[in-house]
């Protein structure tokens, strides 16, 4: 099994976080955070065609977008018709069930509140909320646990991008958590969610993509990229990657995103990977962007639509309101001052 390093503070009691469980080897989840429209998904899918992990996409919609729902997976299939997802289910669950998903989506209701993140970066939760992320954490376990089995992976990804997510996961003794911090420039997120566009990938039913105005699209993109930054100081490990460093150069990308596992992978593991494409196969992916069921050859290139369609004055107002995140993830340089001597 790949090992990715400890995310519980060594001098953190485990009984804090519920008892741990016994027997069953850990689980280890690298993780995709990032605000929506910013790769998540093909980053995703290139990581499953590396020998040992498998993606399956935002697993934290497994109970809406799956069990409840019945979209359709990544291979084209309704949910509960899947071979895979129905191998899952039967193996964590003897089958899934409507009351166990109605369960499930309760409790991360539950547990999943913005004035509950900071109990759940320092380890420190409220005695009922303890019991509850106990119990959620038991049905997780089973889920990811059968995932690993079913694709015979030592590295389940998932791309769920939500941070509270992340945090319960990596709060959760039976896993191990590394993140991908994965971010793209502001204007181009800001752009993606105003636009208005149908999803090819949900069978019969007609259903758009989700949109955001635009001033919650800035503040989302804020919020979701500072709760990352967040993520070691609860010594959760991370890396930092760009969509348009990932997408000219994934190869490099890539190993460094491995190397937080531990791994070392010869070139010869991206036979997948042209000079600017990627050769991606069926992956059983749950929701993400509609290009989840492309398959065979996929153009790899930055997606710089913004800078055509995005109204300068609109263009103008996300800059000044992210420009501290530009600069920081290296979208935006500072002219340098010369200082009076």
């Amino acid at each position: 099994m790949v090992s990715l390093p400890g995310v519980l503070r060594r001098d953190q009691p485990a009984a804090e976080l519920g008892e741990p469980t016994s027997g069953p080897p850990t689980v280890a989840i690298l993780y995709v955070g990032s605000r929506g429209r910013s790769g998540s998904t093909l980053l995703d899918r290139m990581l499953s065609q590396i020998t040992g992990l498998t993606g399956g996409g935002e697993i934290r919609l497994v109970w809406s977008w799956g069990v409840r729902a019945n979209l359709p997976c990544g291979c084209g299939a309704p949910f509960l018709g899947c071979p895979f997802w129905s191998a899952v289910g039967e193996r964590a669950f003897d089958g899934w069930s409507r009351s166990l998903a109605d369960e499930v989506l309760a409790l991360e209701r539950s547990l999943k509140r913005i004035r509950y993140l900071p109990f759940l970066l320092s380890g420190k939760t409220p005695r009922g909320y303890r019991a509850r992320h106990h119990r959620y954490g038991e049905l997780q376990l089973q889920l990811y646990r059968a995932i690993a089995t079913v694709s015979a992976a030592d590295v389940v990804i998932d791309s769920s991008k939500d941070p509270a997510h992340a945090a319960l996961l990596a709060r959760t003794p039976g896993f191990t958590v590394g993140v991908v911090h994965l971010v793209r420039d502001s204007r181009a997120v800001v752009h993606s969610w105003r636009k208005a566009f149908q999803r090819p990938d949900v069978g019969a039913r007609a259903m758009e993509m989700p949109r955001d105005s635009l001033p919650g699209a800035i503040v989302r993109y804020v919020i979701y990229n500072a709760l990352y930054e967040l993520l070691p100081l609860a010594d959760i490990p991370r890396v930092l990657v760009r969509y348009e460093s990932l997408v000219t150069d994934p190869r490099r990308e890539l190993k460094r995103i491995l190397a937080l596992l531990g791994r070392s992978v010869a070139d010869e593991h991206f036979s997948f990977l042209g000079d600017r494409d990627a050769d991606l196969g069926v992956h059983h992916t749950i929701a993400g962007n509609p290009s989840r069921k492309d398959r065979g050859r996929v153009a790899l290139h930055v997606d710089d639509e913004w800078k055509r369609s995005l109204p300068r004055p609109q263009r103008i107002l996300v800059l000044v309101a992210t420009w501290p995140m530009l600069v920081r993830y290296g979208y935006l340089r500072l002219p340098h001052i010369e200082r009076p001597r």
